[in-house]
């Protein structure tokens, strides 16, 4: 009988979980805080006591029985509780929020299933891979190779062309060795000067690299004061602080590979990002946090847009030098801004340098179409292309005219979970904790997860007239 009570004490302690954290969350621990911020071991042992002696004391709260006994439990053979205690308990954030993982893991396999989560653990592998191996790519495509790739293309060039391109460097060595023999005042035989043909030709590289000294928001999100002016103290991170331990007990955390990618999934559906719809209040751009880890909104949102950025440039420098297309539009140019800058020698250094600005121009109109909704492959085609080289010294008049969405591309969303799946399963796990213990104290400000109970153990003593019983039982969410 005095194990039954110490059970059902255990029972009713745990069916009082947090019932807007599960219906938010899909989570079930015991607020052991109740509204104090602090953990409250004392309430835990009250409750359990207290419905332990309905058990002990099965005349307790009958008026009846009380009645027709006299006021004499019979059927506890005036049983009395000598003491009890709290010998161990297990808190959410424990061994770096063990058992919060394993809540995850469940209540995640739970709402999408495991062959749909099998479906998104090998599209999100093979969309990483993808980046990965666009990464490689770009890593051997080197300025220094220039005069290389330019000579690849002169190959492949037909003979009317070399021999324009030929004519037009002839001319601007000719061009240059005369302004060598000219006097310093620009005059020749009495004569002025032409004015320089680069006078008249704007030159985009030098363009877009005053454009990247602005920094990515500036250019990737079209009206500024639109970003949120979210923020918070580091005191409010629940890593920001010291944490409540919990005591002679070890929690039961999941194990395999499948943890990081059910934390992704669990903050990709659970939390807002740049893209919802949200209310102003603390941080908005929180699945952004979790990447990027700022106090503010606009550092969070300025992190992650120069991590999809570098992705995006690498993947739109490798599409340039594989287009044969694109190679010879930028080619094209070069040869122009060559003999304008009378260096027909800079010609191959230019065409690299065009096709990077390209790339960085390209990628600026990719993230202005994720942030309003629209889809990005990873890999381009001619089709999905969207910035045409002449338009490029007027990237910031021309980009929003430019986007082009694909229906088999990424959205912003999958991108975040691209970036997600690269974190250690630890940065995950702090961030889905803090965005919890966050989104929670919207109504209670108290509210703390360190606070929270996962497994509880009690000892309790009683006493039947001259003998005196201990029992000692554990219980909690991973027991089910």
């Amino acid at each position: 009988m005095i194990a039954c009570a110490a059970e059902e004490g255990l029972f009713s302690v745990f069916a009082q979980y947090d019932r807007e954290l599960y219906d938010r969350y899909g989570l079930l621990f015991v607020n052991a805080g109740q509204g104090t911020g602090e953990l409250r071991l004392g309430w835990l042992l009250d409750e359990a006591d207290e419905y332990a002696s309905y058990i002990l004391e099965p005349g307790r709260g009958r008026v009846l029985s009380s009645l027709l006994t006299g006021g004499t439990d019979l059927l506890a053979l005036r049983q009395e509780r000598d003491r009890s205690a709290v010998t161990g308990y297990v808190l959410a954030t424990d061994q770096e929020g063990a058992a919060f993982k394993r809540q995850v893991c469940e209540q995640v396999k739970a709402g999408i299933g495991g062959t749909f989560l099998q479906s998104l653990k090998d599209r999100l592998s093979a969309q990483s891979g993808e980046a990965a191996g666009i990464k490689n790519r770009r890593n051997f495509i080197r300025e220094d190779l220039a005069e290389q790739y330019h000579a690849e293309d002169e190959a492949r060039r037909s003979p009317q062309v070399q021999e324009e391109a030929r004519a037009l460097r002839e001319t601007a060595e000719e061009a240059a060795e005369g302004e060598q023999e000219s006097p310093e005042d620009g005059t020749e035989g009495g004569i002025e000067a032409a004015p320089a043909p680069a006078e008249r030709i704007r030159n985009p590289i030098t363009i877009i690299a005053e454009l990247k000294e602005q920094g990515i928001l500036a250019l990737a999100v079209p009206d500024a004061s639109q970003i949120s002016a979210g923020e918070i103290s580091s005191g409010d991170a629940l890593r920001g602080r010291s944490q409540n331990t919990g005591m002679n007990m070890a929690p039961t955390g999941p194990e395999g590979a499948e943890v990081s990618l059910c934390l992704t999934e669990y903050l990709c559906s659970s939390f807002p990002c740049y893209t919802d719809r949200t209310t102003p209040g603390g941080l908005i751009y929180q699945i952004e946090y979790a990447v990027g880890g700022k106090l503010t909104d606009r550092e969070n949102l300025e992190a992650v847009l120069t991590r999809i950025l570098v992705i995006r440039e690498a993947a739109n420098m490798v599409f340039l030098m594989s287009s044969p297309i694109h190679r010879a539009e930028a080619d094209a140019m070069a040869l122009k801004l060559s003999a304008a800058l009378m260096q027909p020698a800079l010609e191959p250094v230019i065409s690299f340098g065009l096709k990077a600005a390209w790339a960085f121009g390209e990628s600026v109109v990719d993230c202005r179409t994720l942030l309003s909704g629209g889809r990005i492959p990873i890999t381009k085609t001619e089709e999905s292309w969207q910035l045409d080289l002449d338009s490029l010294a007027d990237l910031m008049e021309v980009a929003d005219s430019r986007k082009k969405s694909s229906e088999s591309g990424l959205t912003y969303l999958d991108y975040l979970r691209l970036l997600l799946a690269a974190g250690s399963q630890k940065e995950l796990t702090d961030a889905a904790m803090d965005l919890t213990e966050w989104g929670m104290r919207k109504t209670d400000p108290t509210f703390r997860l360190d606070c929270c109970l996962d497994v509880l153990e009690i000892e309790q003593t009683v006493r039947a007239g001259s003998m005196t019983y201990t029992v000692c039982r554990s219980w909690g969410y991973d027991m089910k």
